[in-house]
């Protein structure tokens, strides 16, 4: 008998492409054959490797779930996985509970929390019996032995401690872009969710957050007793944190790092505090590793501020409070008071991270493939094929699915027209990317134990 297949649909390298490769990796040790591949490629995907099942990150346009149905049709069982689950807001939660998009065809849901789940049930139409609450699987990677595999740096040398600040101020872009491409980022929910209706309002106030930011990095940068790590969101202008360095005088620059490439998880592990702006996942990511956390209020947008994540750390909303404020949340046991709020809330909307989410979605996958017959695979027309072949011929090019071999010079002569071409390519993982991470994790399989599992 055959193996079973599974595709694994990656939207951003930096972000999803470590979690992708460890539920690979625990499918690859139940003996499913599974492959990654951008999220561009899903409709290439399907001819191209004739998987039993293919996992999304949503369904949530027609587009979609008209696919999501051709799928069903075919045999091949459809499972999404998203990329961000946790919404505070009714609208949000709403909307990512396909209200607006429930005849999409799932067989298998795997929601962060129960809050979703629920929601996936009163407002999206799912069977209770398809949906899975396994916690946020890219959280794996803050125990071990998934830890490993992150690059580290050396604290033995380090002199000071270190000052993490990550801002996430994505739509102010938007302000120096036209107009109409907030419309269109904005179209699939103005109508549909309501604190988003005045989506112009939510982009002024992300850059009222940023233009106040460098004040707060100046007041930080001043001090020569730690190091400031400054990691902007992955789609932010690096550029202006670059510039506001270079204007430092040399010696505050020593001690001052603008990074966007860095891991996020590696960052947050080799830091001694985290300092994140208004609602942030980061600073969840920081209460599991036990790294105290201060948050910055800006605008108090209610779609970017949260009281409910704000009540677990200290806030600071004035620049020339902030020194104080660090120097207090350095020593040891000052946020002592927030650890029960935090595991609370780690457990209402992480399910109680434990560094087995991913082994739990490969669990439940291999199950739903046990006995599962081939899917019918005489329904491809030529255009399935030849997105088959593109496939096939630009990984043995090494290059992912996307590929424009114009788009430099596009974006040269054009550079906005061509810009969210550009910003997608960079997300994209490249094969080469893939095959790097699954050789990590063959390596440490060897030797290493886990949650739940046993040394390969």
């Amino acid at each position: 008998m055959s193996r079973k297949r599974v595709v694994i649909l990656v939207d951003n390298r930096w972000r999803d492409l470590n979690q992708a490769g460890l539920i690979a990796h625990h499918l690859e040790r139940r003996g499913v054959q599974c492959c990654l591949e951008p999220l561009e490629a899903t409709r290439a995907s399907l001819p191209a490797h004739r998987p039993h099942l293919l996992l999304f990150n949503h369904l949530l346009t027609s587009t979609l779930a008209n696919y999501s149905r051709r799928l069903h049709e075919a045999g091949v069982l459809t499972a999404v996985l998203p990329n961000e689950g946790i919404y505070f807001d009714a609208g949000e939660l709403e909307f990512n509970a396909a209200k607006f998009h429930n005849n999409a065809h799932v067989d298998l849901f795997f929601c962060w929390n129960r809050v979703h789940a629920d929601a996936l049930v009163s407002h999206g139409g799912q069977s209770r019996d398809g949906i899975h609450v396994v916690g946020v699987p890219r959280f794996d990677f803050y125990f071990p032995p998934w830890s490993e595999i992150l690059p580290r740096a050396d604290r033995s040398t380090r002199r000071r401690p270190q000052l993490l600040l990550c801002t996430n101020f994505v739509l102010a872009r938007y302000t120096r872009q036209p107009r109409i491409d907030a419309d269109r980022l904005f179209a699939p929910w103005k109508d549909r969710v309501a604190s988003y209706r005045d989506y112009w309002g939510i982009i002024q106030a992300s850059a009222v957050g940023q233009e106040r930011i460098f004040g707060f990095l100046n007041a930080l940068a001043a001090e020569s007793d730690w190091d400031l790590l400054v990691r902007p969101h992955p789609n932010e202008e690096i550029d202006l944190y670059r510039a506001w360095r270079n204007g430092l005088s040399a010696a505050r620059q020593e001690r001052v790092t603008v990074d966007r490439e860095a891991h996020i998880s590696s960052v947050l592990m080799d830091c001694d505090l985290e300092i994140a702006c208004e609602t942030c996942t980061t600073s969840m990511e920081s209460w599991i590793i036990g790294k105290p956390t201060i948050e910055l209020v800006m605008a108090r947008h209610p779609v970017l501020f949260h009281p409910e994540m704000a009540a677990l750390h200290p806030n600071c909303d004035r620049s020339d409070a902030l020194v104080a404020l660090v120097r207090a949340n350095l020593r040891p046991g000052a946020q002592q008071r927030f650890s029960e709020g935090r595991r609370q809330h780690l457990e209402k909307w992480c399910a109680s991270p434990a560094g087995n989410s991913s082994e739990r979605i490969a669990e439940v996958i291999c199950h739903s493939l046990e006995g599962r017959p081939e899917p019918r695979w005489s329904g491809f027309n030529f255009t399935d094929k030849r997105r088959a072949a593109k496939m096939r011929l630009l990984k043995t090019l090494d290059l992912p699915y996307n590929f424009n071999p114009f788009l430099p010079l596009l974006s040269a002569v054009a550079p906005g027209r061509y810009a969210a071409k550009v910003k997608v390519y960079e997300k994209t993982p490249k094969p080469a990317d893939v095959r790097r991470l699954r050789k990590l994790f063959k390596e440490l399989g060897r030797t290493a134990v886990g949650p739940n599992r046993k040394p390969d």
